[in-house]
C-alpha cells in the first residue's frame, strides 16, 4: 500500500514540546467510519520510534500527543521524523521537524 498525502480536509497541528510540552497532533476526515487504525512516529530512515494509537477508532477527528521520546521513554535527538496513520484503506504520512 503507498503512501498518499494527507487530504485537503485534514487538520494537523504542532505544538513545541518545550518546556516538558508535548506536540500534538490532530486530525479530522483521515478515519471516515468505525475502523481500524495506527499512529506511529518514525525516523529519517523509516524506522519505527513509537506508536502512539492503535485500535479502533470513531470516524473523523482524533487527537494524539508525542514527547518526544520512543518506546523506551528514552528522548530522541532533534531532527527530521515522519509521522504515519495507517488505516484498512490508507497509509497517510507527513514530514515534522523536532526541535530541541
Amino acid at each position: 500500500m503507498p503512501d498518499v498525502p494527507f487530504p485537503p480536509n485534514a487538520i494537523y497541528v504542532f505544538h513545541a514540546p518545550s518546556q516538558g510540552r508535548a506536540i500534538r497532533l490532530g486530525f479530522t476526515g483521515i478515519v471516515p467510519s468505525l475502523g481500524e487504525m495506527e499512529l506511529a512516529i518514525h525516523n529519517h530512515l523509516g524506522l519505527p520510534v513509537r506508536v502512539l494509537a492503535r485500535g479502533m477508532r470513531a470516524a473523523n477527528e482524533f487527537e494524539a500527543l508525542w514527547d518526544g521520546k520512543d518506546e523506551a521513554g528514552k528522548p530522541v535527538p532533534a531532527g527530521r521524523y515522519w509521522f504515519r496513520i495507517i488505516t484498512a484503506r490508507r497509509i497517510f504520512s507527513r514530514m515534522l521537524i523536532l526541535v530541541r
